[in-house]
């Protein structure tokens, strides 16, 4: 990657090469569109959550630092009361190595619905 910087100014004056780099950046932003609309279709929206979502992108607008967003984001249903959660299975995972041990699929009522834990 590196090798290449003493060469870039060069290939940034073929005129192939700007076509291919302008190429590349019009696939990426389709990629980027596509995956924004498909995540947009598949949230379920209501009032606050278009709210909340107009406020981060005028965040953005005015310039706001984006971890400062994420953060506020993030949060949003730290602390929810009345929050329901559904066991969907465990990990054993060996804390030394990080290795998954044994991954179990929970099926039905368990315990941890019960259990007020904070989702990252």
């Amino acid at each position: 990657m590196y090798r290449a910087v003493p060469y870039f100014d060069k290939l940034r004056g073929l005129h192939y090469f700007s076509e291919v780099i302008g190429g590349i950046l019009s696939s990426f932003v389709g990629l980027l569109l596509s995956v924004t609309i498909r995540f947009a279709s598949n949230v379920p929206w209501d009032l606050p959550r278009i709210i909340l979502e107009v406020a981060a992108f005028v965040a953005l607008i005015l310039r706001v630092d984006i971890l400062w967003i994420v953060q506020i984001l993030s949060n949003r249903y730290l602390f929810a009361l009345n929050t329901g959660r559904t066991a969907v299975g465990y990990l054993d995972i060996d804390v030394l190595s990080g290795r998954i041990i044994d991954a179990v699929r929970v099926y039905g009522k368990t315990a941890w619905e019960d259990v007020p834990t904070p989702i990252f």
